[in-house]
């Protein structure tokens, strides 16, 4: 199910304790097995199992047949893809690290808004405003400010000032 990486497994019982989790599982939630088997699911993993994701793991104890989603979680800065098998033991957790391919998402998703602003003929101060807030967007709490040189190519210009405020945008305009 899990292509070519290794499964991160992890075992639950009907009452939500751990039971086993992997060498690969420890490597992706950064916490050692020991610390973790035996003990209540969230408490023993608060980031993986603090709000939506244990009201979903719930959602599959006791039913016949497997599921998937994907959780991002945001101590650890990763979404996993989860997918969740019941057994009458409990459940089996198996759990792949998607993180690369959600940036890749918001990176076409964003080239995807961009486009659209240049085909349909919107105005430049848009387009460059709109690529700001991708870049901000890409890397929380960086900021992004585009600068064109003058027409007499002795000055810098703010073309999009994004998230900065405007006081450093008026103060590098003329520079």
């Amino acid at each position: 199910i899990l292509g070519n990486q290794a499964a991160k497994k992890m075992f639950l019982d009907r009452d939500a304790r751990v039971l086993h989790l992997n060498s690969a599982g420890e490597r992706l939630l950064a916490c050692f097995r020991a610390d973790v088997v035996g003990g209540d699911a969230p408490t023993a993993l608060p980031a993986l199992f603090g709000g939506d994701a244990f009201r979903r793991y719930r959602q599959f104890t006791g039913l016949d047949s497997p599921g998937q989603f994907e959780e991002y979680f945001r101590p650890l800065d990763l979404w996993t893809e989860c997918h969740v098998c019941p057994s009458a033991a409990g459940v089996i957790v198996c759990a792949r690290d998607v993180t690369a391919r959600k940036a890749r998402d918001r990176v076409l998703t964003a080239q995807k808004i961009v486009l659209e602003l240049v085909a349909t003929g919107a105005p430049l101060p848009e387009i460059l405003a709109a690529i700001a807030r991708v870049i901000e967007g890409q890397s929380p709490g960086d900021l992004c400010s585009i600068l064109r040189v003058s027409a007499d190519g002795r000055h810098l210009e703010t073309a999009a000032g994004g998230s900065l405020p405007d006081e450093y945008n008026q103060s590098i305009d003329g520079a």
